[in-house]
C-alpha cells in the first residue's frame, strides 16, 4: 500500500512539474508574440501576470527589454521538484527493498528448516549436529560497484547509499528468480551463492543488462558500473547460512583483479585491453564447467597471482 501511495505521488509530481513548466515557459515566450497572431497568449497571461507582478515588485527582472521574472520561479520549482522527487524515489525503493528482503528471508528460512528436517531424519538427533556447519559445492559470484570512492567523494554519502539501495533491489529480485540460495551485502557489492553455474551466469547477465535502467535520473558524472567474479567449488555453510572457504576467498581475489596484476600470456590480451567496467571474470574451475553450457562464450585473458593461493592462475572473461 505504501509503495503505491509513493508511486502515485511521484507520477503526480511529474505531471505537476510538466504543467507548471509549460505555463511559465509559455508566459515567458508570450512577451515576444502578438496576441492577434497567437490567441493563446491571452489565455496564458491571466495565470502568469500575478506571478510577474509579485516578483518585479521585489526584484528588477527586466534586462534590455526582456522580462525574466517567470524564469526565476521556474528554476526554484525545478529545484524543489527534483529534491522532492529524490526523496519519494528513495522512499519507494526503501519500501520495495524491504519487501524483497522479507520474501528472500522467508524463502531462506523455509529452505533452512527443510534442510534441518532432512538432516535430522538421516542423522541421530542431537543439538551439536544441528549446529554443525556443512560442506556443499556452489557457484560463487561476487559483484562490486565500480568507482564507489569517487561517487561518495563527488556526490556524498546519501547519494552512494541511494545507489546501493537501487543496486540491492535489482540484485535481490534477479537472484531470487534464478534460485540463489544465499546473498550477502559486502558494503559496495554482494556475495551470492547459486546451485549451478548456468543459474549464476543467467543472473549476472540480467544484472549487467539492467545497469542502464539503474542509471536513470542520475546527475552528470554519476554512473552505476559493475564488475564481477565467478568461481565454482566447495564452500563451508555455517548454521546461519553464511558461506566461507577457499573457493569464496578465491572468488573475491578474481573479482579484484586489475590490469596491473594481469600477467600477459600467449593467447591472452594486453594489459591495455583489460576491461574497465561491466565485466565478469571467471576462474579456471568455473570456465571448465561452463564449456558445456550452450550460449556461454568466453575468452582467455592471461595469468595472475592470487594472494593466499600458490602458483599462477588462468583467468577468463565471459
Amino acid at each position: 500500500m505504501a509503495y503505491w501511495i509513493i508511486r502515485i505521488l511521484r507520477i503526480t509530481l511529474k505531471l505537476a512539474t510538466l504543467a507548471v513548466t509549460l505555463i511559465l515557459v509559455a508566459g515567458f515566450a508570450a512577451q515576444f508574440l502578438s496576441a492577434k497572431q497567437y490567441p493563446w497568449v491571452l489565455h496564458v497571461r491571466p495565470y502568469t501576470l500575478p506571478i510577474t507582478q509579485v516578483i518585479t515588485g521585489y526584484i528588477p527582472t527586466v534586462y534590455k527589454g526582456v522580462d525574466f521574472s517567470l524564469l526565476l520561479p521556474l528554476v526554484v520549482f525545478w529545484y524543489l521538484s527534483a529534491q522532492i522527487g529524490q526523496w519519494l524515489w528513495m522512499g519507494e525503493h526503501a519500501v520495495r527493498r524491504r519487501s524483497v528482503e522479507s520474501k528472500l528471508a522467508a524463502s531462506r528460512d523455509g529452505a533452512l528448516k527443510e534442510a534441518k528436517s532432512e538432516s535430522q531424519s538421516v542423522l541421530a538427533p542431537s543439538s551439536a549436529s544441528s549446529k554443525a556447519p556443512v560442506y556443499g559445492s556452489e557457484a560463487i559470484a561476487v559483484i562490486d560497484l565500480v568507482n564507489s570512492t569517487y561517487l561518495v567523494t563527488q556526490f556524498g554519502n546519501t547519494f552512494l547509499l541511494m545507489l546501493k539501495h537501487r543496486l540491492e533491489h535489482q540484485v535481490n529480485q534477479i537472484c531470487s528468480r534464478h534460485a540463489a540460495g544465499y546473498s550477502k551485502s559486502t558494503g559496495d557489492g554482494f556475495l551470492i551463492g547459486f546451485p549451478s553455474l548456468p543459474n549464476a551466469v543467467a543472473a549476472l547477465r540480467e544484472i549487467f543488462q539492467g545497469t542502464p535502467a539503474m542509471n536513470e535520473d542520475l546527475p552528470e558524472g554519476a554512473e552505476v558500473a559493475l564488475r564481477a567474479g565467478l568461481n565454482f567449488g566447495e564452500v563451508l555453510i555455517d548454521p546461519d547460512g553464511d558461506r566461507t572457504g577457499s573457493a569464496v576467498h578465491k572468488t573475491f581475489r578474481i573479482e579484484a583483479l586489475t590490469a596491473a596484476s594481469l600477467i600477459e600470456s600467449e593467447g591472452g590480451i594486453k594489459r591495455a585491453e583489460f576491461p574497465e567496467k561491466d565485466y565478469i571474470l571467471v576462474s579456471e574451475e568455473a570456465i571448465t564447467a561452463l564449456a558445456k553450457v550452450r550460449g556461454v562464450q568466453s575468452r582467455f585473458l592471461g595469468l595472475c597471482e592470487l594472494k593466499g593461493f600458490p602458483g599462477l592462475h588462468r583467468v577468463y572473461q565471459i
